[in-house]
């Protein structure tokens, strides 16, 4: 796209993210989300589910929660709904309590 003129958005970047975790590549999917908050394209609520649902699925909970976590620092506020996933997760392992946590937090 850039060779072309033209900036990726973030219907681009979340079709890129979402392909990337059906590859198995959780590395290259969560790269791209720092290389979209570098470029100025703001994450929405469906990229931070992607990335939480993408981790979460193959059980990278500990990942999920440090990703939400983190992207404040980044200028990047996760909504309530982008929790849902990861508090799901922490439930069906038995981390009820960081469940609690993780609600008691937003």
């Amino acid at each position: 796209m850039k060779e072309k003129g033209s900036s990726p958005d973030v219907v681009s970047f979340n079709t890129l993210i979402r392909g990337l975790f059906r590859e198995r590549k959780f590395e290259d999917a969560i790269a791209m989300a720092y290389e979209m908050i570098e470029l100025g394209c703001q994450l929405s609520s469906v990229t931070c589910d992607i990335l939480v649902d993408g981790l979460c699925t193959e059980g990278k909970v500990a990942e999920a929660c440090e990703l939400l976590i983190g992207f404040p620092s980044k200028r990047v506020l996760p909504e309530e709904y982008d929790y849902f996933g990861l508090v799901e997760a922490l439930c069906s392992l038995g981390n009820s309590h960081r469940a609690l946590d993780v609600v008691t937090d937003l």
